[in-house]
């Protein structure tokens, strides 16, 4: 499995909310006293377009799919903030959120 990170563009938008949809909606399956839901703005197309003109934000692929998506939040040349990061709940498991997790590290090594 060969797993990207590749910055998210506007034509990426749809995507990544149906991602984030599944996600945050999955969290009430393995947590069942968590409502369906997710952060503001999770299901809105303009939103996400709207993180990824103002941030840093990059979309997850696997296999040809986008399968999640990471958006970071620059405060300073030293902070930064990690908004996102969702995977979809079939890629879950895999190792992906992990790789995730070293990306943003190595992205960003100041800010450790």
């Amino acid at each position: 499995m060969s797993i990207l990170f590749e910055c998210a563009n506007l034509s990426d938008a749809k995507s990544l909310v149906n991602v984030q949809i599944a996600a945050f909606h999955y969290d009430s399956v393995l947590y069942p006293t968590i409502e369906i839901g997710g952060p503001p703005g999770y299901d809105s197309v303009p939103v996400i377009q709207q993180k990824i003109v103002r941030n840093e934000s990059y979309k997850i692929i696997v296999d040809a799919c986008i399968v999640g998506g990471i958006v970071v939040f620059m405060k300073g040349s030293e902070h930064c903030h990690l908004d996102l990061l969702f995977i979809a709940p079939h890629h879950q498991n895999r190792g992906i959120g992990t790789s995730a997790m070293y990306f943003i590290e190595e992205t960003y090594p100041v800010t450790k």
